[in-house]
Formats: C-alpha cells, structure tokens, sequence
C-alpha cells in the first residue's frame, strides 16, 4: 500500500511538473519528451485539450493541489471511450477549469481528428451531469501545441458561453473566426 501510494505521488508530481514547463517553459523539447516518457505518454500523437468547468466547482481559480475525487469518473468515462488508458490523460487546474490533454491521433488532420474526439467525448460525457460545459481546443504536438490547444480550449469555452446557450460543448474551430475578430 506505501509502494502503490508512493507511485500515485510521484505520478502527480511528474504529471504537475509536466503541465508546469507546458505553461512556463514551452521551449524545453527535452523536459517535455523527458516527463512524458515518464507518464507513458506518446508524445508522437497529436494531442487536443479539453476544458471542463465542472458544476459546484468553488474552488480557487490557482488552486495548485485539487482534490481529483470528483475528476476521476470523468476521466475513466473518457478514457472508456478513446480506448486509452487513464493514465494517458494529463490533467491540470487552469484559470478554475479543469484541463484534459487526449491523445487525437492525427496531426495532419487537426479539424478531422478533433471533430471525431468531440463526438466521442459527448458520448462518454451525456449522462455526467457534473459537467455544465466543455471547451475544445485543436489537436497539436508538443509543450508549445500543447499550450495552444489548452489555450483554444479555455477561449472556447468563454467565448462559446457568452454566444451560445444550446450548447454545453464548444469548439475552437467553430470559434476560431470570432476570436480572429475580437483580437
């Protein structure tokens, strides 16, 4: 139990130091491939991020430490669907939104392949009511993609709450032409 408890510290402390050089440190290649590796994660695969803002969440908006209790149904809904291991889901707390980085697949099919994760993740997430909204980012490799695609992710789902209210899903790439505009 002291090993198993052991392991699941030092995964979140590499999974938070990841996510730090992601926000902090972009142009660190070797750190990225260095803890990714680490995580088990296939850094050759596209990843998109997702931005969850969860219903009753009242924490902090830089909270460092998150009780990931109530994350972690989510999670396995997700991981269940994508046919990939929760462990290969990075997660983080960004601007008081939950963070999820999912392998995508393609990189040379950004919209293809994000417009395929998003069908998935409304299949795992229909029946999880404590998720109020989700904002997706475009697929993207790498500490810098991975930071545009977070950055996608929360942009979309501010902009997609403020235009939209038939919609709990928001998507980037519907988006994208606005927030071209509005900047």
């Amino acid at each position: 139990l002291d090993e198993q408890q052991n392991h699941a510290r030092w995964h979140d402390r590499i999974r938070s130091d990841l996510c730090a050089l992601i926000f902090n440190n972009p142009e660190d290649i070797g750190g990225f491939r260095e803890h990714a590796l680490a995580l088990g994660i296939d850094i050759t695969l596209a990843h998109t991020a997702l931005a969850l803002k969860l219903k009753g969440d009242q924490s902090p908006v830089h909270t460092p430490r998150v009780d990931d209790s109530p994350l972690q149904p989510i999670i396995e809904a997700i991981s269940r669907t994508i046919d990939v291991a929760p462990t290969a889901i990075v997660r983080t707390r960004r601007y008081g939104h939950q963070l999820l980085w999912l392998p995508s697949g393609n990189p040379s099919a950004p919209v293809a392949s994000e417009r395929r994760l998003v069908g998935k993740i409304e299949a795992a997430l229909r029946d999880r009511k404590e998720v109020s909204a989700i904002g997706v980012g475009l697929p993207n490799l790498g500490p810098t993609g991975w930071r545009l695609s977070a950055e996608q992710a929360l942009k979309a789902l501010e902009l997609g709450a403020r235009l939209t209210v038939e919609s709990s899903m928001f998507r980037y790439s519907d988006l994208a032409i606005g927030d071209l505009i509005a900047g």
